[in-house]
């Protein structure tokens, strides 16, 4: 399958052109955060929380599911933590199943 696919996405920058903001076909708007350093904090609905003193990631957050991080001194990944679970509703003949 291939072909040509009709649309527009459209970014605006801020003063430091950054990505604050992107759309598709006019509608789907995202904003884009940044710390006073210019990292990347936050895209659309997702949240990047970084460490105050060295700035990695300790965690993200994408509506009701986040996680946290743990990372050793030297910047490996020592653990990942889902800090909430989502809850799966699936829909069988009208009935709600949880």
């Amino acid at each position: 399958m291939g072909g040509a696919v009709a649309g527009a996405v459209h970014w605006g920058y801020n003063a430091d052109f950054r990505i604050v903001s992107e759309t598709i076909n006019g509608a789907n708007a995202a904003a884009f955060s940044y710390d006073n350093d210019g990292v990347l904090t936050g895209a659309g609905s997702l949240i990047r929380t970084l460490d105050p003193q060295n700035g990695q990631l300790t965690g993200s957050s994408l509506g009701n599911v986040a996680d946290s991080l743990g990372m050793t001194r030297t910047g490996l990944l020592r653990a990942t933590q889902p800090a909430t679970r989502p809850t799966l509703y699936i829909r069988c003949n009208s009935a709600v199943m949880r």
